[in-house]
């Protein structure tokens, strides 16, 4: 990633951030102070929906927005999806501040009686009488307008080969952060002779970046009792770097052959983002 282009720079062309163009497509290099100051936002996509009967699974897009060091915002999400720790009295609602970093996380979720799979995630500056914010951040709004992105919720998928499994599901599309994951669910049949002698799934990154918790590109998720005669195995995958990796799941000494693949997704980060994750590294 190359460094933001400043004013000294005037006479020589970077590509990337810190240039813009006017409607005359004259090229120009942004003031210090405003690059990078726009709020920006990434949301994962592919969760399943909730499910009321599994009260200890909760499915969730995660969102992520990005913006001035200590903006107040407020994230809102339309179309009957919630947060899964919404404001006090509105579900649909959640105030967030970023941080010294200039980030701050949600999720969503989408019960499974709701009609659409597609919703809306809205987040904007909002600033209460009582806030007591600096001067870049006040500076801040005159260029930090409403963002919107979707949030897409999946249904589960089923294989007719399988015998232990049932379906699975997951997310796509998270920040390349190395912090932010793609989450796998995969239910399983624990009403099956033999069943009992599974307490857990096998899963391996078998091409791309990607890692599980603890840096490991191998993981053994415990299989949770979810509801009668079903199971639940979930998994954390992350990546420092934009791109796909392939997950293979299975289960383990092929007590049952079933095999799934999961093809999780990372994005790059906004501008500002990457360039602080690339001074952080040096």
């Amino acid at each position: 990633m190359l460094p933001i282009a400043t004013k000294n720079d005037l006479g020589a062309v970077k590509i990337g951030a810190g240039l813009q163009t006017d409607d005359a497509g004259t090229l120009s290099v942004i003031d210090e102070g405003s690059a990078g100051s726009v709020l920006s936002m990434i949301v994962t996509y592919g969760s399943p929906r909730a499910d009321n009967s599994m009260a200890t699974w909760l499915p969730a897009n995660i969102v992520s927005v990005y913006g001035p060091p200590g903006m107040p915002v407020l994230v809102t999400v339309t179309d009957g999806a919630t947060f899964v720790d919404p404001d006090p009295g509105s579900a649909d609602m959640k105030s967030l501040q970023l941080s010294a970093r200039g980030t701050a996380q949600a999720q969503v979720q989408l019960a499974a009686g709701s009609g659409d799979r597609a919703v809306s995630v809205v987040a904007a500056p909002y600033i209460q009488p009582a806030d007591v914010v600096g001067a870049e951040v006040l500076a801040a709004l005159a260029v930090a307008g409403p963002v919107q992105c979707p949030a897409f919720f999946y249904p589960t998928m089923h294989d007719a080969s399988w015998k232990f499994f049932q379906t699975f599901g997951y997310t796509r599309g998270a920040p390349s952060d190395g912090v932010t994951p793609c989450v796998v669910s995969v239910f399983v049949d624990t009403s099956l002779p033999n069943a009992n002698d599974i307490q857990k799934l096998q899963m391996k990154v078998t091409s791309g970046d990607a890692v599980f918790d603890k840096g490991a590109q191998t993981a053994t998720p415990a299989i949770t009792q979810a509801a009668q005669d079903v199971g639940l195995a979930t998994a954390n995958i992350y990546s420092a770097s934009p791109g796909v990796s392939t997950i293979e799941v299975s289960v383990p000494n092929d007590v049952f052959p079933d095999k799934a693949l999961v093809y999780v997704s990372f994005v790059a980060l906004p501008v500002n983002e990457a360039v602080m994750h690339e001074s952080e590294d040096v």
